[in-house]
């Protein structure tokens, strides 16, 4: 009765570096709220940088760098990835985490999304993470993924898979995102599929996603030539 639930974050390349105490009050099943990723170790720094390597400020996007005692030395034989993956600040290297966060209330980190799923659409960045975010929230979305693939004219589009309980329709999940999301952040199309291909890591395999919402569209456009 006296457990305490923490979330501890922190990449393989710099083990674990932040954390954040769960208050007992903060559970309810209708709180959507993410659990922060809190504050660093008292070993560790914390940066939170903008595109142009300054730091941003609190309430704004960034990616989280970190520079810790547990970080490792580099990448085995990859100095083409150690010059990217480091940044240099007043004699301290920190590891780029590729993730983005922001510096919420209370000084509290709030996960964003990974730097890499960060996609422009119509001129408008958007994360791919929030996008699954909000489609999983659905209570009869047991999984999502978001993927971006380019439609007839060339332009990017954001389009995404769900696995989901019976019942749920593609319609009822487009209206229920347009809540959540600004109208550009919206997937153009939504599937429901009964599994998701998959990593060796058992994660959703979004490579093979793409390529099958690009074979799936050119399949009607040829439909749409012939009649």
């Amino acid at each position: 009765p006296g457990a305490r639930f923490s979330n501890v974050y922190g990449p393989a390349e710099v083990n674990q570096c932040t954390f954040y105490h769960v208050p007992r009050t903060f559970a309810a099943e209708s709180d959507t709220t993410p659990v922060p990723l809190g504050v660093t170790w008292s070993v560790a720094d914390g940066l939170i940088v903008g595109e142009d390597d300054t730091e941003v400020k609190t309430g704004h996007e960034g990616e989280l760098c970190i520079s810790t005692p547990t970080m490792m030395a580099g990448y085995w034989n990859r100095p083409d990835l150690d010059a990217m993956s480091f940044l240099y600040r007043d004699g301290q290297r920190y590891y780029r985490t590729g993730d983005t966060v922001r510096m919420g209330p209370a000084d509290l980190m709030e996960f964003v999304g990974r730097k890499d799923r960060q996609v422009k659409i119509r001129g408008y960045r958007v994360e791919l993470d929030e996008v699954e975010r909000a489609l999983a929230s659905h209570r009869a979305v047991v999984e999502a993924a978001a993927v971006v693939t380019q439609s007839e004219d060339g332009v990017n589009q954001i389009v995404a898979a769900v696995r989901a309980e019976a019942g749920a329709t593609k319609r009822a999940l487009q209206m229920y995102v347009h809540q959540l999301l600004p109208s550009y952040a919206v997937p153009s199309q939504i599937e429901i599929l009964e599994s998701f291909p998959r990593t060796g890591s058992g994660k959703a395999d979004r490579v093979a996603l793409t390529e099958m919402f690009t074979q799936k569209s050119d399949r009607n456009e040829v439909a749409s030539e012939r009649v």
